[in-house]
């Protein structure tokens, strides 16, 4: 978006100075002057995303790159924004030799910026790639102790309860093969109920 604003200043400058009409330069004035806000206003959007020194470093010379390019193009609009002929030549000729290279040094720093953020979020991608994994493999390391744990607990209370009904019934009762323990460890419990009572 940047860039696309940036290269609308340039077209509107290039139409200041090169339409014979005042109408069609007044025109062109007024979209480079839109153009140029919505350059500085996505300049702004921009800032608040930059999280890391390199992504301030690569905002400033941005910035910085496009305040050479605005001065310059100021000087340039200055000259060839008028029907004279002449001026409008030296205009076009000094927008070629010297505002081209300042163009470019803009275009180069958000080519740099999104190369930065590019490489900024390979980055990021890779860690968060190892804190998934690492955290899939803590729950899956939890889940197996809980597992673990609950089935050692599971299997005391079961052998507390199996020890505490065993003192009860001692002895065999009738019918039951074994006693009242092996019926219970059979895990057939509504069978050994209903012999037992």
């Amino acid at each position: 978006m940047l860039m696309n604003e940036h290269a609308e200043c340039r077209s509107a400058m290039r139409g200041i100075i090169g339409y014979e009409s005042q109408e069609e330069i007044d025109l062109m004035i007024e979209q480079h002057a839109e153009a140029k806000e919505q350059v500085y206003e996505l300049v702004e959007v921009i800032r608040p995303t930059m999280v890391t020194e390199e992504g301030h470093a690569a905002l400033a010379e941005i910035e910085s790159a496009l305040e050479a390019y605005f001065e310059k193009e100021a000087e340039v609009i200055e000259i060839g924004a008028t029907q004279d002929e002449a001026l409008s030549l030296q205009a076009q000729e000094m927008a070629i030799e010297e505002l081209t290279p300042l163009y470019n040094d803009v275009d180069a720093a958000i080519e740099n910026l999104m190369a930065v953020n590019v490489e900024k979020e390979e980055q990021m991608n890779t860690v968060l790639t190892v804190l998934v994994y690492g955290a899939l493999i803590v729950l899956v390391v939890a889940l197996a102790g809980m597992v673990s744990i609950s089935k050692t607990i599971s299997y005391k209370i079961a052998r507390g309860i199996l020890k505490k009904i065993s003192k009860y019934f001692e002895k065999t009762p009738p019918g039951i093969p074994g006693g009242a323990v092996a019926c219970f460890l059979s895990l057939d419990f509504v069978a050994c109920f209903i012999r037992l009572f």
